[in-house]
Parts: structure tokens; sequence; C-alpha cells
């Protein structure tokens, strides 16, 4: 309350001291004032709450006192003056130290390491190293601190280093035997998951349960090409059981192939995708069998042919060399199986261009992201479509054949040449049963200078065996050789010049012969002629005279 009295003269000292300098209408404002201090005075008789500071009271006084019409510079003074009073009594309180024991003083003369530390950096116990073990002795009865009981209380970072980590840490380079590690496959790729290891099945059981475990890549169900040929699939179950019924034959010599290789049996479905499991296809562009060997890639894996006979059809030798070729291709990509399929499908010579343009371009290199032909852009999908519809069959209207996990096929040598299908009927059974096991002999008749291999059905592999051994020896194929000189009916051979304004009409029409024949023995694609050109024209016995 004192504050506010002394506050109170200062607010009439001022209105006097304002009347004196000559403001303007200073009586009726000295009278306000009066009557101001007089309801101040009143007011201070009467009980104040203490939430009421004082520095409220004097703005307010401020405040009217301005209103009033009083000199502004004069009142700021004032103001500043209490602000720097207060300020000075604020300071001196917080120099008054509550406690000795933090004055500056006493922080100032006190070393630093003499100050009480927290609790948390109490120093922790430091832990010896642990001595070489002596011989023959263990080291929990010459050193206590070691024992089982001991360690167990021990915290987890005080613990001794293993001896293999305190050698690493002085040699770098020294590395730990491999002894007794397993062996891991090199290079696996990267969106395999781990759960789908292969799984062992001994002999008897179902052999799609040997295929399902031993499945290795991703389903990739989220793919829209792969949702897409699913939909396909599913619309015609009829052909999927067809597909699948034809696979009994081949199913478990391939899945020995790919056990004995190492690779996943994800690709004892490729024959699906590429020939529906049928032995004798033939595509538009020249590849032929159940695995569509191309002419040139079949004779740099062993596959021979000739006029009577196609190893590209033969079960056993084509499987062989297309896992042989489908390993060569994995190792080239780095164990990338979709890469490797797409290579399969259109070469590896499109797919390394393929990702060279988009690693330049920086894009992904993998099989989703190459621009790629619509067929091989739809090879890997078809495979994975025919897996998922292996794993839930049911779902999408497909009865597996129950198939024993036993060999089905069988193989027998034979040093002559035989008749396939009368040994078939000599040993009581269709006269096709041979014929359609072993297309690779495409008139029936076996050539044991190209093939000295026949598949039976192991069924019937005794009987089948004996008919064999007491079949007459057949008259072997052999292919007429082409005579530059003579055609096969004794007529000859010719070689015509193209000249201006000539037709292939006329030149048949001249010689005696049909267009037809003109063109198979030129390999000729259209009519077309240029002139001065020469061409090979079989003529009849008596040949016209040439004009």
């Amino acid at each position: 309350m004192k504050g506010k009295q002394s506050l109170a003269v200062v607010i009439s000292a001022i209105l006097s001291l304002a009347g004196v300098t000559g403001c303007s209408n200073t009586a009726p404002k000295v009278k306000q004032a009066a009557k101001y201090q007089h309801t101040k005075n009143s007011a201070r008789s009467s009980k104040i709450p203490r939430h009421v500071s004082d520095r409220q009271i004097f703005n307010e006084i401020y405040a009217d006192a301005v209103a009033l019409g009083f000199d502004k510079r004069t009142m700021a003074t004032y103001k500043q003056r209490g602000s720097g009073q207060k300020q000075q009594r604020v300071a001196k309180n917080r120099q008054t130290p509550r406690n000795k024991r933090y004055t500056k003083k006493y922080v100032k003369q006190t070393p630093r390491y003499k100050r009480p530390a927290p609790r948390y950096a109490r120093a922790k116990p430091r832990y010896k190293k642990r001595p070489a073990p002596r011989r023959n002795q263990p080291a929990a009865r010459y050193n206590k601190r070691y024992t089982k009981q001991y360690v167990k209380h021990t915290p987890r970072y005080s613990r001794p280093t293993p001896r293999y980590r305190q050698v690493a840490r002085v040699n770098r380079t020294w590395v730990r035997p491999a002894v007794h590690r397993p062996v891991v496959q090199a290079s696996r790729p990267r969106y395999t998951p781990r759960t789908n290891t292969p799984q062992q099945y001994n002999r008897g059981g179902n052999v799609w349960n040997r295929v399902k475990g031993g499945f290795r890549m991703g389903t990739e169900l989220h793919n829209p090409t792969v949702k897409k040929v699913l939909r396909q699939y599913a619309r015609n179950p009829a052909r999927l059981n067809r597909i699948f019924s034809r696979s009994t034959e081949y199913m478990h010599f391939i899945l020995h192939e790919l056990k004995r290789r190492n690779m996943p049996t994800e690709l004892a479905l490729l024959p699906m995708v590429e020939s529906a499991f049928k032995n004798k296809a033939v595509s538009r562009s020249g590849a032929a069998g159940m695995w569509q060997f191309m002419p040139a890639t079949g004779k740099d894996f062993g596959l021979r042919r000739s006029t009577g006979f196609d190893a590209r059809m033969d079960i056993f030798a084509s499987t062989k060399a297309a896992l042989t070729y489908l390993q060569k291709i994995n190792k080239e990509f780095k164990g990338d199986w979709y890469l490797t399929l797409a290579a399969y499908n259109v070469g590896q010579n499109r797919i390394h261009r393929e990702r060279a343009k988009n690693r330049l371009k920086g894009r992904r290199t993998d099989y989703w992201s190459l621009s790629i032909p619509k067929e091989t852009r739809e090879y890997v999908p078809r495979l994975l479509a025919y897996k998922e519809i292996l794993l839930h069959p049911q779902k999408y209207g497909v009865r597996l054949p129950q198939v024993s996990n036993n060999a089905v096929m069988t193989q027998t040598n034979v040093n002559r040449s035989i008749d396939l299908r009368r040994a078939a009927r000599m040993a009581g059974l269709p006269a096709a049963t041979l014929v359609r096991l072993n297309p690779n002999f495409k008139n029936g008749i076996t050539n044991p200078h190209l093939s000295r291999k026949v598949v039976l059905p192991r069924q019937f592999a005794d009987r089948l065996h004996h008919a064999i051994q007491n079949s007459p020896t057949a008259k072997s194929y052999r292919p007429q050789r082409k005579s530059r000189t003579y055609s096969r009916r004794g007529g000859r051979l010719v070689k015509h010049r193209v000249r201006r304004g000539e037709t292939l009409h006329k030149i048949a029409a001249r010689y005696g012969t049909t267009i037809a024949k003109i063109m198979r023995l030129n390999r000729m694609r259209s009519t077309r002629l240029i002139t001065g050109s020469r061409l090979k024209i079989a003529t009849r016995g008596t040949s016209r005279r040439r004009g």
C-alpha cells in the first residue's frame, strides 16, 4: 500500500507542475485530478483485492493522465524510472543465494572433479582380461570370476570376447576354415522365397507332391500379365486336364534330371508352355520336339538330324540337352531364372541388348522392365500360371491324374535296324506302342548309325525286349543322294538361264514339268524371276528340245 501512496503523490506533483507550465484548460483539469485523487483515497480506505498489482494501478493512472492532456514525455520518464527501479530490485533478489554451496564464489574455488556426480554417471566396475587356460585344467577351477554362475550375472557388454573375434581384430585377412559348412547354392535370385526349399521324397507317393516340393520361384500373382493368362487358362479346364494327363509319362524322368542338377522344379512345367507335352510338335519357325529346339541350337547340343531321324524328338536326349542349355544361360545371367527363361525363348543376345538399352536410360534391367516381343513377354507368366494351377487345381476345375512317383519309361540298346511296329505286334501290343514313344525314328525303323537307344514302356519292358531280340533285321532307311545329272524317274537335271520376258509357266511347259517342282528344286519363295539367273529343272525321260 505504501507503493500506491507514493504513486498518488507523484501524480499530484505532476498535476501541479502541469498547472505551472501553463497547459491549456488547466483549471478544469486540476479539478478533475483532485477529484481523481479523492476517489483513489476513498478506494484506499476500502479493501483492495490482492491480485491487483502495482503495475496495473500505475498503468491506469498513466492512461487517465494522458487522457486529461498532460505532457506524454514527462509521464514516460516517470514510467521508465519506475520500471528501472523494479528491475534493480529483482536483480538484487536473484543474487541472494539460497544455499551457500551453490554460490558463485564456492563454485569458482571448488575443483571440477570434486563436484558430486549424478547417480547415472557413477563409475562402472571394470573386468580384467580372461587369462589363458592351463593345460588339462578347466578355466572355472583356477579363476572363480569366469564360472558359469558368474557369467550368468555379468552384464552382456562385459562378457569376454570370443576367440575367433579377437583373431579377426588383429588379422583382418584371417578366415575361419569351412570344414563342416553346408554347400549353399551360388547366386540365387532375390525374389526366391526362403520357405520354399526343396524337399526330399522317397520312392512311391505322388509325383505332383515331388514337383511342388522343389518350387523356388515366386508366384507373382500381383502381376497383371499373370492374372490375364490365368483367366485364359481357367476358361478351358478340359485342355488343362489333357495337358496334365499327357505329362505323366515324362514327368518322373524330368524331375530326376532336375534333382541331379539341383535346379528348380518349375522347369518341369516348361514343356507345357513350349509344346503342351507333344513330343512331335513342330512350330512355324522350325522348332521341334517337346522342348522346341531350333535346328542350329540342337546341333550345338548334340541333337543330330537326317532325313529319317531327328534327335530333337528323343525324350531322353532332348531333355538332357534342354536342361544343359538352361544351366548355361542361367550361369550367364547370374542365377536370374526369369531372364534365363526369356533368353531360352528369344535368345541370349536379344536379352543382353535390351538390358543394355535400359541401363543407358537409367531403367531397371529385370525381366518385367525389358522391351521384348509379346510371346517372350508372356512366356514366364504362362509358366507361373501353370504353377498356380498345379498348386490349386480345384480352384480352376482341374483334376490331377494319380501318378505314382516311379519311372514309367526305360531304354534298351538295339544294334541293328528293326521295325518298331512289327516288334510291338510280336509282343502282343498295339502297333503304335513303340512308334509313339520313339518319334525320333520318323519312319518307324531304327538306325543304329544315328542312335542305338529305343524307349520302352516299363510295364511291358520284358515282353518288348524279348520281341526286339527275335524280330528280323529290317532294311535300313537310307536317303537317296541328290544327283546333279539324273532325277528319280530317269530324267535329266538341266540348268536353264532365265531370259527377258520368261515366266515359270512358260519354262515348266517347255521342259514338261510343273511350277511347284521348279520352285521346290530351286527353293524359291515367290514366282518372280530375275533375268540372267539360272534355274535347276528336272526333266522327264524324253526332254524337249531347248529353244
